[in-house]
Order: C-alpha cells, then structure tokens, then sequence
C-alpha cells in the first residue's frame, strides 16, 4: 500500500511539472507569436539595396518604433520567396540623435542609421542580451534593422544609397 502511495504521488508530481512546463513554453511562445502578428499588420516597403531586395515593416510612429522587433523570432526574418530579404525600417519625423537597444530581441541585427537622403551614416552590429545603448551622434531620419551579416554581405559603407530618392517620396507620403 505505501509502494502505491509513492508511485501516485510521483505520477502527480511528473503531470504537475509537466503542465507547468506546458505553460511556461506557451508563455513564451505565445509572446512570439503575437510580435509576429503585429508584424503581419504592419505596412511594408520593398527597397533594392545594391541589387538585394528587401521587405521591410514600416515603424512610422512611437509605438511601433518602440516595439521593434522585440518578441520576434530569427524565423520571421529568414528570406522569402524569390530570396527576398527581411528587416524594418524606422521613420522618424524629423533627423534625431537615435538610440536603440537589444532588449528582448532574440537575434543579432545590423543597424544602419541613415540620412534624410537616404544615405547610410554608420551601421554596427547589435548583439543578443547586449545592456549598450547603439547610438550615433549624426541625426538621423531613418534607421533600419537588418538580419546580422547583412551589411557585410551587401558591402555597405557609409556614403551608401540605401534608400533611392523615388522611395522617400513614398516615405514621406506614409
């Protein structure tokens, strides 16, 4: 009788942790899913740099340039089809001093801070679990969010046209 009272504990321990653990992953992965589906609502722009498209959400307003691409996972960032490549495009109103941080972004991103003409200032990378602030002490109108690598795949220097001239005036029409 105490083997069966041990054995019905232990089973009820066992489920207890594993419901537990069911919760916490869905938690999380719940999270994610919701970042994603803000994303889904976002508006969206394709820009040619140096031959690469990219699809990029629009964070026009404070909200969205808040939220960033935190809670998003590395997935939703991978190529689509035909190999076009994903990011965000933050638009300020004006050319500020930026500052961004990493917290809870799951996934190393370049940033390019970029000019109201659309030329590239600086781009760095941003790290995982990083406390630094990533700023530049140029204003800038833009900043854009890359997947990590793709600066150096691109070759991007500052002086770059990231963003053509015809597509500022789209910009500037949102």
């Amino acid at each position: 009788m105490e083997t069966l009272k041990c054995s019905r504990k232990m089973v009820f321990s066992g489920l207890a942790l594993l419901v537990g653990l069911f919760l916490f992953l869905s938690f999380f992965a719940g999270d994610g899913l919701r970042s994603e589906r803000r994303l889904l609502s976002q508006p969206q722009i394709t820009l040619n740099i140096k031959g690469q498209l990219f699809s990029l959400w629009l964070a026009g307003n404070p909200e969205e340039r808040q939220l960033g691409l935190k809670g998003v996972s590395p997935e939703a960032l991978r190529p689509g089809p035909q190999g076009v490549r994903k990011g965000m495009l933050f638009i300020y109103p004006e050319s500020w001093i930026l500052a961004f941080s990493m917290g809870d972004v799951a996934m190393p991103l370049d940033l390019l801070f970029i000019s109201s003409q659309g030329i590239l200032l600086h781009a760095e990378t941003m790290q995982v679990n990083s406390e630094k602030t990533y700023t530049w002490p140029v204003p800038a109108k833009y900043a854009m969010e890359l997947p990590q690598g793709s600066r150096d795949d691109l070759g991007l220097q500052p002086g770059d046209v990231i963003i053509a001239r015809e597509r500022l005036r789209d910009l500037d029409d949102l």
